[in-house]
Parts: C-alpha cells; structure tokens; sequence
C-alpha cells in the first residue's frame, strides 16, 4: 500500500470519528434522553475523550505518513 493511499485512509478514519462524535454531541444536547444521570455522564466523558484524541490527531498530524 503506498503512503498517499495510506493517508487517505487514515484521514477517512479520522473524518469518521469526529462525524460520530458530531452525532453523539448532537443527541446528547438537543435528544430528549431518557438516560440515567450515570449513563449521561458516563457518554459525556466518551463524548470528550474522542473530541480530545480528534484534536490531538489533527493538530499533530500523526495520521500523515512521509514515506
């Protein structure tokens, strides 16, 4: 597999993750969840541990390979 077909994966990978965590903010804030405190807290931490790793990806750029 070449490096550019290896990094559109990756970036699609990437792309993936923070479009699944768009939907999840999406539900959490304006779904008429009929959650229990705990299960709402508990996709709230998922919820920011994926923003977090998406931010951390894209500003570091580990999803680029030079080869």
């Amino acid at each position: 597999m070449n490096p550019s077909h290896r990094n559109h994966l990756i970036a699609d990978a990437l792309i993936n993750l923070l479009l699944g965590l768009l939907l999840l903010l999406f539900w959490l804030v304006f779904g008429k969840l009929d959650l229990p405190l705990r299960a709402q807290v508990t996709l709230w931490i998922v919820a920011l541990l994926v923003l977090g790793i998406g931010i951390i990806e894209t500003l570091n750029k580990t999803w680029r390979y030079d080869d």
